[in-house]
């Protein structure tokens, strides 16, 4: 028999929601900009960590290290990304964005910055402050019991 009581909507169940919905925007940003979706983050870590590496960019995404390979493969295919061979250990390589990599960090980021003004424009900076706060502690329970 189906059970049609109304489902209790749980905070995580919001959350979920909230990133798949994020997600999506993030595509749309993507495809506005003419690039795959896979670009946007890995070139706005780049261009925040200039000298990052592929190891610390699948830690960071949490996903394999060859699909991060066959990212920076494209990224450096299509003039986004270079890599240079560290100086102090040549069995590595280092990741730099290139200055077209750089105009799309900064097209990615300030759409990011327009969607975050639209989405705290109702909220105090107190309430905005508040809700931060409470789902950064949220974030480090759920981290501390993973690592437990």
């Amino acid at each position: 028999m189906e059970d049609h009581r109304p489902r209790r909507v749980t905070l995580m169940m919001a959350v979920g929601r909230l990133h798949r919905i994020w997600e999506e925007y993030l595509r749309g940003v993507a495809q506005a900009l003419g690039i795959p979706e896979a670009y946007t983050k890995t070139v706005l870590y780049i261009d925040r960590h200039p000298g990052a590496s592929q190891t610390q960019i699948a830690a960071l995404g949490g996903v394999t290290a060859a699909a991060v390979n066959q990212t920076v493969k494209e990224l450096c295919r299509d003039g986004y990304v270079r890599k240079e061979v560290d100086e102090r250990d040549k069995r590595h390589t280092r990741l730099y964005v290139t200055e077209k990599g750089a105009s799309i960090a900064g097209a990615v980021r300030g759409a990011f910055g327009e969607a975050d003004g639209r989405i705290t424009a109702f909220l105090t900076e107190e309430r905005e402050r508040e809700l931060t706060e409470t789902l950064n502690a949220v974030g480090d329970l759920i981290k501390g019991e993973a690592d437990a």
